[in-house]
């Protein structure tokens, strides 16, 4: 349905031509910032209510600006030009334009898009990360400042088309000015230094002949991994130098209180640069001093994590092609530095005078372990004869695709992956009979198995059902996440015991989804890390990233990991710029970094700062460098607070393996809704279910939320029923959690573990969840639209499928014995509903990502547990400290934990409040908060 709201008519200060606007200037746009009444027309679409109206209460430049009001959670707010543009082919545009909001929750999007009058919206590179991501979230700013959202367009033909801004999602409002339509290119700067050295050679020897051979190991204690130098605790924090040239200010982190850094070293070639390992049971280790005298000369006080480039040197594929990565038609994979890049039998028709590729080992070989392992302990015996050896603590292990190990959209048809994935078979089900059950194929020998086939490039996003049941294609994805894992632990216990002194070992994670659960059960590997999302790092979006609290139970730390660029690094393409978020000022770098640092403090874990590019490189960043360390160290001296979240989340193992497609709209969405839950004011611990259902400690929270744990066994299925649903316990099941088992898919079994009757139609769909406006107490003042994978489709594709991603497969209840909370807006069907039984309350949430703030913060509330506060502020926090970053400006009031008496500013040491169950601070949009708790 459309509704005409209101029009501006069409007013050109040249002239027009066959109906199209021309251009004034290098802008094709009428009125960009609407001054006059002229050129844009508001309409109400898909049962959308609002408005649209020229206002002079915001204004970027001039008098006016255009507010789009949004009032329900239906349809969309739509702006248009009234007449056409008219592009040229081949021309590369530019819609660009400024917005200023300040009551948008995190489901709201504003999309600036091209297309047809009334047809489909539409930009470049739509399924790219960079245009999507960082283009589509409505955010909210302080007094005065305006945020910029831009998109590109290029036409294969000269034509007419109309550019086009739709507000979606909950109810709020934005103000847009400044709009253009332009050709001219945008400007690109660069930047590049050196690091000077302060201490000569024979200086830096002469401090480290005085250290002592220092160690480093991973510990727990009172409840934290804790990390000690030569027995001493220190901040789990380090510099992650830049990998190739070794250019970072190590002199500076040392001085802001950071005692550990990584430096680079390559086992083979690695863009275009030899590394120690030349050949076949050939090195030449001098490659290997350099970097580490560069960064003693800078800081002779250093503890070195070696970062150990795993990668073969150039003639090692030729050698061995067997053991290389192939795809399904047999041609070996070839990187350059460490992306799988492509694949071909002869390298020489692909490489380049500025690129000589080599051929990618495939994880699996035994060959590619035997040989770089070897090459990892020569290395370590080497080490050891020189001076350098006092100053090492560790290992940072990279390989493989991206330095992180995966590869998941590439399969891996080599021989060794076959091989492994069957003896993998062997041990999972012990005797072919099993399997062939398992599978439902008849199968007479292991040595049948066969590789499932991946769907490909020519293969559309719903080639494959919604989900997959338990067989060939699931093992196989289960086989290859372990195996990744594997491989690091098997280098990292070469390393150990080389040392012969106590070393850590570190490997990047970001496994699928974030999921961790394999790393836990590692012997060698005492760390990993993972990064938040890049466009979610700037001030005024949540960071959307959550790592578990489940790696201490096992030894384990965890670091996050922060490349955060500057002011001080190069500024790339605008649309790319505003995706790897940037902090282009000392405010904006100072506002992500506490963002971004205060999950790791609120959580006990570490981080490492990710020099690239002389990312930090001013003395700006390095006082708030040196004052998050003393911050860091302060909180690592405290004794550990009694507090805990009386909600928790509960993690599956299976990394969501279950999804036919691998881009689909739950796992895309998944940011969206951790989003929800940290604006929820509710804090809430992550934990993997198999550490809840084997530990007592962790069966005592008040709320347990099922998000998408779609594979629940039938133990586990026991173990829920007869661990969780009792002692007035609140259990959330979201969507798909419970809906397949060892015997499959069924609905049947989800609707027994969530106690209510749901249903299923197992194809792609699309739904709109509306919450119902009832006296219930978990809908009141709850926000309407629910449906976090529902938005994520809408930034693809107004309507329908999408070429870049996978709808998901609609669930919904009928229960006359459940209490309906929301439903479809397509077809009236229950979309939420909660049921009381005795001992415990079930709500189910039949939509997928569709925990909203406000819900969630109306379950707790329900079940008693702790809530911080209203939803809206972003925060994370533990008993004894909290990071708030400003998701809007207002007075927020914060109630506190249990047994606090004392809040400080850390910055000030002043105390903001005493003796008080609760607190108002003033908070403004895009600024982060930290407070400590006594």
């Amino acid at each position: 349905m459309r509704r005409h709201q209101h029009t501006l008519g069409f007013l050109l200060l040249l002239h027009t031509v066959g109906g199209s606007a021309t251009v004034r200037g290098d802008n094709l746009l009428p009125n960009l910032s609407f001054e006059d009444s002229d050129g844009w027309e508001v309409t109400l679409e898909s049962g959308a209510t609002g408005q649209g109206t020229r206002d002079n209460s915001q204004a970027k430049s001039g008098g006016f600006s255009m507010k789009l009001t949004k009032s329900n959670g239906l349809g969309y707010v739509h702006l248009a030009t009234t007449d056409p543009l008219h592009v040229k082919a081949g021309v590369k545009y530019t819609f660009r334009g400024y917005f200023h909001s300040e009551d948008a929750p995190v489901s709201s999007l504003i999309l600036f898009r091209m297309g047809e009058k009334n047809g489909d919206l539409y930009y470049d590179a739509i399924g790219q990360s960079a245009g999507w991501m960082s283009q589509s979230l409505l955010i909210n700013s302080p007094e005065g400042q305006w945020e910029k959202r831009v998109i590109t367009y290029r036409s294969d033909r000269d034509r007419d088309i109309y550019p086009h801004v739709v507000l979606y999602g909950n109810p709020c409002s934005v103000w847009l000015d400044d709009l253009e339509f332009t050709a001219e290119p945008y400007k690109v700067t660069g930047k590049s230094g050196q690091v000077p050295m302060p201490f000569s050679k024979e200086q830096a020897l002469e401090i480290l002949q005085k250290r002592e051979n220092a160690t480093a190991r991973v510990v727990v204690r009172e409840g934290r991994s804790m990390l000690l130098l030569n027995d001493r605790p220190v901040p789990p924090v380090l510099l992650k130098g830049e990998p190739y040239h070794t250019s970072s200010n190590y002199q500076d982190f040392g001085k802001a209180g950071i005692e550990l850094a990584t430096v680079g070293v390559r086992l083979g070639n690695v863009k275009n640069m030899r590394g120690y390992w030349v050949g076949k049971d050939r090195y030449d280790f001098s490659a290997v001093e350099e970097p580490l005298l560069i960064a003693l000369r800078k800081n002779p006080n250093v503890h070195l994590l070696i970062d150990l480039w795993f990668y073969p040197y150039q003639e090692w594929g030729s050698e061995n092609p067997d053991e290389c990565w192939t795809n399904e038609k047999g041609e070996r994979g070839y990187g350059w530095w460490g992306n799988l890049e492509g694949f071909t039998n002869d390298l020489s028709k692909v490489n380049t005078p500025q690129r000589e590729y080599w051929s990618y080992p495939s994880y699996q070989s035994h060959k590619w372990r035997e040989d770089a392992g070897e090459a990892a302990r020569r290395l370590v015996e080497e080490l050891k004869k020189t001076p350098y050896w006092k100053a090492v603590v560790g290992f940072f292990i990279s390989g493989g695709h991206d330095g992180q190990f995966q590869v998941s959209f590439q399969t891996d048809y080599s021989k060794p992956n076959l091989a492994t994935f069957q003896e993998w078979c062997k041990a999972k089900y012990g005797s072919v009979e099993r399997l062939s059950s398992a599978w439902h194929r008849p199968l007479k020998d292991f040595s049948e198995i066969t590789i499932p086939r991946t769907p490909g490039p020519g293969d559309t996003m719903e080639a494959e059902p919604p989900y997959l049941t338990p067989g060939p294609s699931i093992d196989f994805r289960e086989c290859v996440e372990n195996a990744t894992w594997d491989l690091r632990d098997h280098f990292a216990g070469i390393l150990k015991q080389a040392a012969g002194k106590p070393v850590i070992t570190l490997a990047y994670g970001n496994p699928d989804g974030y999921y961790f659960h394999d790393f836990l059960r590692l012997k060698n590997l005492d760390a990993s890390g993972s990064m938040s999302y890049y466009p979610f790092r700037n001030p005024g979006y949540d960071a959307g990233y959550r790592p578990e609290n489940s790696f201490v139970l096992h030894g384990k730390l965890f670091f996050q990991e922060l490349d955060l660029r500057s002011w001080t690094s190069e500024e790339y393409e605008e649309v790319y710029q505003a995706w790897i978020g940037a902090g282009r000022s000392p405010e904006t770098w100072r506002a992500l970094q506490r963002k971004l640092v205060g999950v790791s403090l609120a959580n006990e874990q570490g981080y490492w700062y990710y020099d690239m590019n002389r990312y930090f490189d001013a003395p700006e960043i390095m006082r708030q460098i040196a004052e998050t360390t003393r911050i860091t160290k302060q909180l690592q001296a405290r004794s550990r607070s009694r507090f805990r979240p009386d909600v928790v989340v509960v993690r599956p193992s299976d990394c969501g393996r279950y999804f036919g497609a691998y881009f689909n709209a739950i796992k895309g969405a998944s940011w969206y809704q951790w989003m929800q839950l940290d604006t929820s004011g509710v804090p809430y611990d992550v934990h993997y279910l198999d550490d809840i259902l084997a530990r007592p400690e962790l069966q005592t929270y008040k709320v347990y939320v099922f998000l998408h744990d779609t594979f629940l066994s039938e133990t586990n299925r026991q173990a829920i029923n007869q661990k969780l649903k009792s002692k007035g316990r609140v259990l959330v099941w979201v969507c798909d959690s419970g809906y397949i088992s060892e015997r499959g898919k069924s609905v049947e079994a989800l609707s027994q573990l969530a106690g209510m009757n749901v249903k299923t139609e197992e194809a792609y769909g699309r739904l709109t969840p509306i919450m119902q406006q009832t006296p219930h107490p978990l809908t009141k003042g709850v926000a309407p639209f629910q449906g976090m994978s529902e938005m994520f489709l809408w930034v693809m594709h107004k309507e329908g499928s999408s070429a870049y991603t996978s709808r998901y497969q609609p669930f919904w209840i009928e229960d006359t014995t459940a209490t309906p909370l929301a439903q479809y807006a397509e077809n009236g069907r229950v979309a939420m509903a909660v049921k009381e039984f005795p001992g415990w309350t079930s709500v189910y949430l039949a939509a997928p990502n569709s925990l909203g703030r406000d819900l969630l913060n109306a379950i707790a509330r329900k079940a008693g547990a702790y809530v911080c506060g209203k939803p809206g502020q972003s925060i994370v926090m533990n008993g004894s400290f909290i990071s708030l970053h400003g998701m809007r400006t207002e007075s927020y009031t914060f109630r506190l934990p249990p047994g606090v008496t004392r809040v400080l500013d850390p910055d000030t040491g002043k105390t903001v409040a005493q003796n008080v169950r609760g607190f108002t601070m003033p908070v403004e949009a895009q600024r982060t908060y930290w407070l400590l708790m006594e």
